[in-house]
């Protein structure tokens, strides 16, 4: 499963790390119980006694308790979300980040299939992300390893989104938030409208969307420098802005990263797309199961 702020897509991913089964629900609106609730539904739904589950959650999770700590709009902070599934399925639950499902979505089955040093960047509402290190997903000593969207960019930026004390983050200045801001002052409705025109050639729109992918440069740079990635990819619903955030990005590094690293990494769009957090919790659960 694939719990997002606003969204549930579940399906059944197989040995293959194929997706068997596939359906998407609204979350909005529902409390504490009523989503649980749903969680338990949508596998029982899906027709297949599962061998065990994966939760891909856009949450922070403390692995220490395997409690959710922070999940903005999700009702469900302090909540030991194995725990209630393990009980009420009876198989084993792991639940993860939804940035690191990516990661190991696109190092299973995606576009950095292969590679042992590898960032994925999710570039949607908010910016998330996930590390694959010496081919294995870092997690960090408690678990929010991996929150690349909390990285500061500009000093003298905006404060992050609330639940953050941070001052500007890529979270804010490199998302699709970001975009959608950038539209609203070229009179524009959001950031999709935005990438259209910069796509059709309107200069004010190609240099807004160039803005926001420097930005993410600005971060990616300092990344490169300190873990030193052989693959970068860019996915979420931003990036389907394609060449227009991702050779900004290229500059900077090449601009900003140290040497050899800089001319070394490559930074290229995510294969797997809306997928990838979902692929990534099946074959998390496949290893639980093994």
């Amino acid at each position: 499963m694939d719990l997002g702020q606003s969204k549930l897509l579940c399906g059944v991913v197989d040995e293959n790390y194929s997706v068997q089964v596939n359906a998407t629900t609204s979350t909005r609106g529902l409390g504490r119980d009523e989503l649980l609730g749903l969680l338990v539904q949508a596998i029982r739904d899906t027709g297949v006694q599962p061998a065990a589950i994966g939760v891909s959650c856009a949450a922070t999770i403390d692995r220490r308790s395997a409690t959710l700590v922070w999940g903005g709009d999700l009702p469900l902070e302090g909540v030991r979300l194995q725990e209630v599934l393990e009980d009420e399925l009876g198989v084993p639950v792991v639940v993860e980040n939804d940035g690191n499902a990516a990661a190991v979505g696109e190092h299973r089955a995606g576009a950095g299939v292969g590679v042992d040093d590898l960032i994925v960047l999710t570039v949607g509402t908010g910016v998330g992300g996930g590390l694959i290190l010496g081919g294995r997903l870092h997690r960090g000593a408690t678990g929010i390893a991996g929150e690349l969207g909390h990285f500061a960019v500009d000093a003298r930026g905006p404060r992050c989104v609330d639940g953050c004390p941070g001052i500007g983050h890529l979270d804010v200045l490199g998302s699709g938030s970001a975009l959608d801001a950038a539209a609203r002052r070229l009179g524009l409705v959001d950031g999709p409208e935005l990438v259209d025109r910069a796509r059709s050639g309107d200069p004010s729109a190609g240099r807004a969307v160039a803005r926001v992918g420097r930005m993410l440069g600005r971060g990616l740079a300092s990344l490169v420098n300190v873990l030193d990635p052989e693959l970068v990819l860019v996915g979420g619903g931003a990036a389907a802005a394609g060449e227009l955030l991702l050779e900004p990005m290229r500059r900077i590094v090449r601009r900003r990263a140290l040497p050899p690293a800089r001319d070394t990494v490559r930074v290229e769009q995510a294969g797997l797309g809306e997928r990838a957090s979902l692929v990534g919790a099946g074959a998390l659960a496949l290893e639980a199961a093994a």
